[in-house]
């Protein structure tokens, strides 16, 4: 009686062992492609979300998420469901908040004073702004880009811009934050180019 308890027992555990490897097999099969593509599945569900780029490591069970969404909200929303599609699953979240700019429609005069308020505002904190209206705009947005991304809006950034070439200067806490704030700047509609005179200041 107990030799046949003992053997039912054994034949018990050798199923569930095989079927923990055969488990283990499935999810050592599945590929860097595959793993992408069951995130973006889940990520296409929100129409927020759609401009996200997404790295994936099979073996290490982890994913990249990069690009940018309209809000924090949905920034959080994106990290949720890409871990909902694999269990485990390790998200680093490299995503940027940048509101989407309500279409409008602006009359000459309109710019005209938005840009000479850009420049006093510029003035007023020792910034400089070349003669376009388009370089106050390109102005205006770099500084509420920086104002709304978390790495970049306590931090003390001075922006000129002069022919859509855009200087930042100032004192950063760490390398990230100034990676951080030239990526805003370089990123950010009609600038040409960026020059990075930040310093790194721990």
């Amino acid at each position: 009686m107990r030799i046949g308890a003992m053997l039912l027992t054994l034949s018990f555990l050798g199923a569930v062992g095989c079927s923990s490897i055969g488990n283990q097999t499935a999810a050592t099969n599945l590929t860097n492609a595959d793993l992408q593509r069951m995130v973006q599945s889940r990520l296409a569900t929100d129409a927020q979300l759609n401009r996200i780029d997404v790295t994936a490591d099979a073996n290490l069970n982890w994913v990249s998420l990069s690009g940018p969404v309209p809000t924090n909200d949905a920034r959080v929303s994106a990290v949720d469901l890409a871990k909902s599609a694999q269990p485990g699953l390790i998200v680093v979240d490299n995503m940027q908040v940048k509101p989407r700019e309500a279409a409008r429609n602006i009359s000459t005069e309109d710019l005209v004073r938005e840009a000479r308020e850009a420049r006093e505002k510029a003035r007023a904190l020792g910034e400089e702004i070349g003669h376009s209206v388009n370089d106050a705009v390109t102005y205006t947005r770099i500084k509420a880009r920086l104002a709304t991304d978390p790495n970049t809006s306590a931090l003390s950034i001075r922006v000129d811009v002069d022919g859509n070439v855009v200087t930042l200067r100032g004192h950063v806490g760490s390398a990230a934050a100034k990676q951080e704030a030239e990526q805003i700047a370089r990123t950010t509609e009609g600038v040409r180019s960026v020059r990075d005179l930040l310093r790194v200041e721990v």
